[in-house]
């Protein structure tokens, strides 16, 4: 392209300068067009961020759980953009507890039926969020099933074993773990011992017995 353009210019710069406009005009917009999309990926990062933060149990959950769901991803050897994609996910997974009350997310004990269903709709709610946006479009699946059931009692659809999209289950094992050591209004932490037990329990019922199994070797 460079000698293309040089043998234009020789023969006519100003024939040269119609033909640089509009790649220059393409390349500017490609840029302003990237910059607008890391500045919607960090304002919903930071909404994320503030509603994690009115659990003070929270604070700091969606960025730990990305730290590791990343760690799993690479350690399957998955392409950069699939790891790119569950690291975004991981970041805004909790988007949706935007629409439950204060009275439940930070209830000190255990939900009641109907406060359970309000909590269940939260992965659906940040799903619905986030699936307009262009940035968030090829991960907003792992937002909305990353509470499947390996044994389909999950939620929201039912989904079970495979039907589970990969990066959901990446996400629910990392979501899981972290939850486990951290402290609960209604519960302590509990310690790496008792956390990999409750784990290994899980295995082939809530999650992927598989990326259980890889998992706490990442983690030991």
């Amino acid at each position: 392209l460079a000698i293309l353009i040089a043998i234009v210019y020789a023969q006519s710069p100003w024939y040269a300068f119609l033909m640089l406009s509009p790649l220059f005009i393409i390349q500017l917009s490609l840029r302003e067009h990237l910059k607008l999309r890391e500045q919607a990926k960090q304002a919903f990062e930071k909404i994320a961020q503030i509603v994690s933060a009115r659990d003070p149990y929270t604070g700091v959950h969606s960025e730990e759980v990305a730290e590791l769901a990343v760690k799993v991803a690479q350690a399957l050897k998955l392409p950069p953009e699939e790891i790119e994609k569950i690291e975004a996910a991981a970041r805004v997974h909790d988007l949706g507890k935007i629409a439950v009350p204060d009275a439940i997310l930070l209830k000190p004990g255990p939900l009641d039926e109907k406060e359970w269903e309000i909590m269940k709709k939260h992965p659906v709610v940040g799903a619905e969020i986030l699936e307009g946006l262009e940035i968030y479009r090829d991960c907003v699946e792992y937002i909305r099933h990353e509470h499947e059931h390996w044994d389909g009692s999950g939620y929201p659809d039912g989904l079970k074993g495979e039907e589970i999209p990969l990066g959901a289950r990446i996400l629910a094992v990392a979501d899981v773990w972290h939850a486990l050591l951290s402290d609960r209004p209604y519960r302590r932490a509990y310690t790496k011992e008792e956390a990999r037990k409750i784990m290994q329990d899980m295995a082939g019922k809530v999650l992927d017995p598989k990326l259980v199994e890889l998992f706490l070797k990442i983690v030991e």
